[in-house]
């Protein structure tokens, strides 16, 4: 196999295109868990539906009054171009449920088995 060959294996690859995963939790007010989570199902068809989002699962913690969110985008640009336009639509829906501002944690994916 030549020079040519394995490169383009490499390139075309499960390991050719390396996406983004974001992390972002957000902790309910006291007694305001599942009013978070019905309005979190309302607009996350919205989040799946962006451009570059590739997958969203939301977790939730109830001892902790915690939801998390694992999102898979192409890549950071796309979900900070999805943040931008979250902020102006919908987030008013979810800021008044949310104990402080919610963190987001970015990992660049490093290998797919």
């Amino acid at each position: 196999m030549g020079l040519i060959s394995i490169v383009e294996r490499e390139t075309q690859g499960k390991d050719a295109f390396m996406s983004v995963v974001v992390v972002v939790s957000f902790f309910a007010k006291d007694g305001g868990l599942d009013e978070l989570i019905s309005v979190m199902h309302q607009i996350c068809p919205e989040t799946r539906a962006f451009a570059g989002c590739l997958s969203l699962k939301m977790c939730v913690e109830r001892e902790l009054n915690k939801i998390q969110f694992f999102q898979e985008w192409e890549t950071k640009g796309h979900q900070e171009a999805y943040g931008d336009w979250r902020m102006a639509n919908g987030f008013d829906l979810v800021d008044p449920l949310i104990n402080g501002e919610p963190t987001i944690t970015y990992f660049d994916v490093h290998t797919t088995y």
